[in-house]
């Protein structure tokens, strides 16, 4: 069996044991002024009420890769979308809607 996450070009496991992420507050605290921002001004889908999340997805990217060199902004923007997932979720978002 391919072990998967080897087959990606980002092996996010190696980059947290290898860099450790040292910029993981300032990088949380960046993202979660992207989300309130999100919710607070972004168009909201007329049937669910929910903003749209790719529109989230897109500002974080642009953003880690104006901080990060490209490789770094990759790995860290997905991982704080899973962290922001959890937010959304407990306020009430469900990020299939």
């Amino acid at each position: 069996m391919t072990d998967l996450r080897r087959s990606y070009k980002y092996d996010v496991e190696s980059w947290i044991i290898e860099v450790g992420w040292p910029t993981e507050n300032s990088d949380t605290l960046e993202a979660l002024r992207l989300y309130h921002e999100w919710i607070e001004i972004y168009p909201r889908n007329l049937i669910t009420g929910v903003p749209d999340g790719n529109l989230l997805i897109d500002n974080i990217s642009h953003r880690m890769n104006h901080i990060h060199n490209k490789h770094d902004a990759t790995i860290i923007t997905s991982l704080l979308i899973l962290k922001l997932s959890s937010l959304a979720r407990i306020d009430g978002i469900n990020p299939n809607d």
